[in-house]
């Protein structure tokens, strides 16, 4: 509650101020209100307009990540699902995937209209079944039946000595004074 009354006070404290700041005292008391004559005058609009740049760049970097995103998931979940093993298969699958949506508008003689009513009718089936249903499916699929972990094979490994085996933490040895363990 202190620290609520406390940004609330600096930040009525900073609007007075700069009302002052920018009309002075003796035009500021002549006002009904400074307020809304001071957001008349400064001139938001072209620092908005220059926003609106960064808006878009991270709208276009977001579309990018999210599609990067969803394209890797798709080769890990094809990969594990056909078991395939390796780096190589997984970027093959990307490669054939990124390969047919790029290819894939030049099949269609589309206009932009076209587009817009597809997006429309079907978008958000679409929009559900692929961000919602299916992840949920390859969860439901992990959960169900979970990717058999690798097991290492057992190496022969040469006896111990007895300073490796009466280690301290982290395999450290530990000083006892010259005392021999039993």
């Amino acid at each position: 509650a202190v620290l609520g009354t406390l940004v609330a006070t600096v930040t009525l404290g900073l609007g007075i101020i700069g009302i002052l700041a920018a009309f002075g005292p003796e035009q500021t008391s002549t006002m009904f209100y400074p307020a809304f004559a001071l957001v008349r005058i400064i001139s938001v609009s072209t620092f908005l307009e220059h926003t609106e740049v960064i808006f878009v760049v991270v709208w276009v970097a977001s579309i990018f990540l999210a599609t990067t995103f969803y394209i890797q998931a798709f080769a890990e979940s094809i990969s594990d699902i056909l078991n395939f093993k390796g780096k190589s298969a997984k970027v093959w699958i990307m490669l054939i995937s990124i390969f047919i949506l790029t290819v894939w508008p030049l099949f269609f003689n589309f206009s932009f209209y076209v587009l817009l009513s597809t997006i429309r009718d079907i978008g958000a089936a679409a929009g559900t079944a692929f961000g919602g249903v299916f992840p949920l499916l390859l969860l439901v699929r992990v959960i169900i039946a979970p990717p058999k972990q690798k097991q290492k094979k057992a190496e022969p490994q040469a006896e111990l000595s007895s300073s490796e085996t009466e280690g301290g933490v982290f395999g450290s040895e530990i000083e006892d004074g010259g005392e021999q363990k039993s």
